[in-house]
């Protein structure tokens, strides 16, 4: 109990109430020298004298404790970054043991326990063997199921279902996934309550409140179309005039929402499976491998903005509401520290598909990417 503020919390209240210690203790059936103790944190009260004492200053028990169950999203923010930071540069079960600690203070800080299961997700490839591995994601799981069997908040319900269900995918759980959401695919499903909300504000002649909604919708709209496009194009099989198409459409786009700036970690993810789907009409036509490298470049392009800050974000002159709203996010960047984009993109280009490009030219790409690191990268998120 260390972290505990008790002796200076009675003191502080004491003398804000405008008591002496004696008028304290007759009040609470112990000696002044009893609460003297107590203020120069020689002893402790008794737990059954706690209540007494909240009562007495018209407080509760944690505030008297200096006890904070709940972080607010500037303090959540501030330990997700911190610790993301660690897992970049410190041992693996060092940092782990500091999540741990944080989670079992903070055990009933909802938001807060939403954002260390993201942590745990996004960094558990970090952990060495598989066995390991598994055991940091069924941490993560476990904190997830937590908030959904105790927190009565939709949204937080909501996310951390998504988060459970990309911890089954990973862990080879398809089944489940797919059974929990089935309903999606009912027709008379009932569509974004988004939509509803900015009816509602324009009804209301809320206009401001009313554009922010709908920027929001059409910002999520537009990166779950390119989510969507991503998946097509990871479909067996897929036929050469489909992927064309599909191409075609998500390119124009991309260019149409200028995604390569507002989010450049989707628009990385879509170029970068663009590129893997036409590696495999290499044989067919060896001019298809200059489309390759154009995907390829594209991706590392998405790479370098999120090297160089691009990771931060924004809106533009469209989505001019934006920055307001995304203010409001726990963590506004991509959620991954430098030297960790920087390693999983190098490691991406060094696939079985790409084997069979031009690999001189290949490793330029490579290269690009671990100098810019070096020369001109923050090294650090590029929101501290």
């Amino acid at each position: 109990m260390d972290h505990l503020k008790l002796a200076e919390n009675i003191a502080n209240h004491r003398k804000r109430c405008r008591v002496t210690q004696e008028e304290l203790a007759d009040f609470v059936g112990v000696t002044k020298a009893s609460v003297s103790k107590w203020e120069n944190g020689a002893t402790m009260p008794d737990i059954g004298v706690l209540p007494q004492l909240a009562v007495f200053f018209d407080i509760s028990v944690d505030e008297l404790l200096g006890y904070e169950a709940q972080l607010d999203r500037k303090q959540i923010g501030y330990y997700y970054r911190q610790l993301a930071g660690d897992f970049a540069v410190l041992p693996f079960e060092q940092v782990m043991e500091k999540c741990e600690e944080l989670v079992k203070k903070y055990y009933c800080c909802y938001e807060f326990l939403e954002h260390m299961a993201a942590l745990y997700l996004n960094h558990a490839a970090l952990a060495g063997d598989e066995e390991r591995q598994r055991d940091v994601l069924s941490r993560a799981e476990a904190l997830l199921k937590r908030i959904l069997e105790n927190s009565g908040e939709m949204a937080r319900c909501e996310n951390a279902a998504g988060l459970l269900a990309v911890i089954q995918l990973y862990t080879g759980r398809a089944g489940e996934v797919a059974e929990t959401f089935a309903g999606w695919l009912d027709p008379n499903r009932l569509g974004d309550t988004g939509g509803i909300l900015s009816m509602a504000c324009l009804q209301l002649g809320d206009f401001d409140r009313a554009e922010l909604a709908i920027q929001i919708g059409m910002y999520r709209s537009v990166l779950n179309l390119v989510g969507e496009s991503v998946k097509m194009l990871m479909l067996p099989g897929l036929e050469p005039k489909r992927v064309e198409e599909t191409l075609a459409r998500t390119d124009a786009l991309l260019a149409a929402w200028r995604l390569e700036s507002l989010h450049p970690n989707q628009a990385g993810q879509y170029y970068y499976q663009a590129a893997r789907v036409l590696c495999s009409f290499l044989g067919e036509s060896r001019e298809m491998e200059e489309k390759v490298f154009y995907r390829i470049r594209k991706y590392c392009e998405a790479a370098k903005r999120l090297l160089q800050g691009g990771a931060f974000l924004h809106g533009d002159d469209y989505f001019s509401r934006l920055d307001r709203w995304l203010e409001g996010m726990v963590v506004r960047d991509h959620l991954r520290m430098e030297s960790l984009v920087r390693d999983s993109v190098t490691d991406s280009l060094r696939i079985p598909e790409f084997e069979k490009l031009d690999q001189e030219r290949l490793q330029r790409q490579i290269d690009e990417i671990n100098e810019l690191t070096v020369r001109g990268g923050t090294g650090k998120n590029a929101e501290d």
